[in-house]
């Protein structure tokens, strides 16, 4: 497989979070989801987040079942609104389940309430609706995310990601399959002193192929070492598992 010195492209984010009722002092009117970010991560570290960890916090607005987008115009969409409000909040289409129906939402990053507001008004303006506000209970689900990634090489099978340094990018020879893939990190966690981290299926589809990456997020960067060694140990169970 050729190696890339720098990969700048759309992929596919698979990842297990923990999503709750956004509780916000302006009332929105839609429903609204926030996630725990980086669960593998933050809940095994078993310590309280530190401010500068809340950046790594998402929302989630869910757009109203009757509308039916395709990926790719909701991206047209989100384009147009950043380009509105001169302001980058790393948004992107995503796929939840909310008590088992899937959902579209849009996955943003938020710095201030004001802002918030702003995204939303301006979506709604591009004729996008949001599902009414509701109330629902914490609950742990699989997201997909449909965003633009850009990754720098740093060793052989190892890339870091071009804007925020805590995430690494493990490229895998094969596809693995969503619950193999929970299991065998799982379980390389419990059965390896390397478990300080979280992880996440990334995929890109070429033209005859696909790039199968596993995302690693730690903060401070995992250090090229561990993530050589991580390298090893996914790609010795994934042989194992597969074989």
């Amino acid at each position: 497989m050729k190696t890339e010195k720098k990969i700048g492209t759309f992929a596919t984010i698979n990842k297990l979070e923990t999503l709750s009722c956004f509780e916000s002092p302006l009332d929105h009117g839609i429903f609204i989801l926030e996630n725990e970010p980086f669960p593998g991560y933050y809940i095994r570290l078993n310590t309280p987040q530190e401010p500068y960890m809340q950046k790594d916090k998402s929302l989630f607005l869910v757009i109203d079942r009757s509308q039916i987008f395709q990926i790719d115009a909701i991206i047209r969409v989100t384009y147009k609104v950043i380009k509105k409000l001169k302001v980058d909040f790393d948004p992107c289409p995503a796929i939840i389940q909310i008590q088992k129906n899937l959902h579209y939402a849009i996955r943003i990053k938020y710095t201030d309430l004001k802002l918030v507001e702003d995204i939303i008004n301006e979506y709604k303006s591009e004729g996008i609706k949001f599902s009414k506000k509701k109330k629902i209970k914490q609950y742990e689900t699989r997201i997909l995310l449909k965003k633009f990634i850009g990754m720098e090489y740093l060793d052989q099978g190892i890339y870091i990601d071009e804007v925020n340094k805590n995430i690494a990018y493990i490229q895998m020879t094969r596809f693995a399959r969503w619950d193999d893939f929970v299991e065998l990190t799982e379980k390389l966690k419990n059965n390896h002193q390397l478990k300080m981290f979280d992880a996440a299926k990334c995929s890109i589809l070429g033209k005859r192929d696909s790039l199968e990456f596993i995302r690693v997020f730690a903060t401070g960067g995992y250090g090229l070492d561990n993530l050589k060694l991580l390298r090893e140990k996914y790609h010795t169970i994934y042989d194992s598992y597969y074989k």
